[in-house]
């Protein structure tokens, strides 16, 4: 189904992290949507260059589960990056304002398989598609034997929804690859944790979910498939950003972009 256009309503916005924003809003019209999958938002002058005359649009994963959405508003959870429209626009944003979107794309969403294990693994503002997943009904009706969220951040002040994972039923590792001397967890990058796994972890009975920067999704994956030995149909990801041109992606089909303007309304983008 085409994704439509809807003019939302915020109702709410709090600070997660120092850099980390989650915007709640309500849609005139509520749209559906499968868990994992994410919005297109219209960036409006001043945050987008003057001379730009198409219309600028930012794509950002729902953070909230479909039932979630339908009864109690629709979330996002975005990461304040300097300099980019998308991201400084919504963090602008305060009760009352209204916003416009498109609704809903995106094909990495939950596929549960009765008996298999589930792994969520994500890195920064990654996180959002999955909290969507282990909080909508084919997670909830359909749960896996064992369940790890995998969070990987650089210092603990950057650790998103901390403590909600394990509330929620999963085992919830935090991996801080530059912690202060009181952090009491997991020191390093999440595939330092996956390394740390024995060698009789489940692998091979394990749908694996990644989310996050290109780097790590990339390392991880070959971390899986060349010494795990984890099949390719067992491994699902979606990436948010390479590192190197600090530019988010997330369609394979992109559109020459400059200053970040884009006509593609799925591509990442700050």
């Amino acid at each position: 189904m085409p994704a439509k256009v809807f003019s939302c309503k915020v109702t709410a916005s709090r600070w997660l992290t120092p850099t980390v924003v989650e915007l709640r809003f309500e849609p005139q019209k509520k749209f559906r949507f499968e868990a994992g999958q994410f919005v297109s938002v219209v960036v409006p002058p001043p945050f987008r260059a003057p001379t730009v005359e198409r219309e600028l649009r930012r794509a950002y994963s729902l953070a909230t589960a479909p039932d979630e959405s339908y009864q109690s508003g629709y979330g996002l959870c975005v990461k304040l990056v300097p300099g980019g429209p998308g991201s400084n626009y919504i963090a602008s944003l305060k009760v009352g304002d209204t916003i416009k979107i498109y609704a809903a794309y995106g094909d990495f969403v939950y596929d549960s398989r009765s008996g298999r294990n589930a792994c969520f693994i994500s890195t920064g503002t990654g996180v959002a598609p999955l909290l969507s997943m282990i909080r909508s009904r084919e997670f909830i009706d359909n749960p896996p034997p064992s369940a790890l969220n995998l969070f990987g951040a650089r210092t603990e002040d950057e650790i998103i929804y901390p403590g909600l994972f394990k509330s929620l039923g999963l085992h919830e590792v935090n991996a801080v690859s530059r912690a202060s001397e009181s952090y009491a967890g997991f020191r390093g990058r999440v595939t330092d944790y996956l390394i740390s796994l024995p060698a009789d972890w489940p692998w091979l009975n394990t749908d694996f979910y990644l989310c996050g920067s290109g780097e790590m999704v990339s390392e991880v994956r070959r971390y899986l498939r060349a010494v795990r030995g984890v099949p390719e149909k067992h491994i699902h990801q979606e990436i948010y950003f390479t590192g190197k041109a600090n530019k988010r992606i997330g369609d394979p089909q992109t559109l020459p972009a400059t200053g970040g303007v884009t006509q593609d309304p799925r591509k990442r983008a700050a």
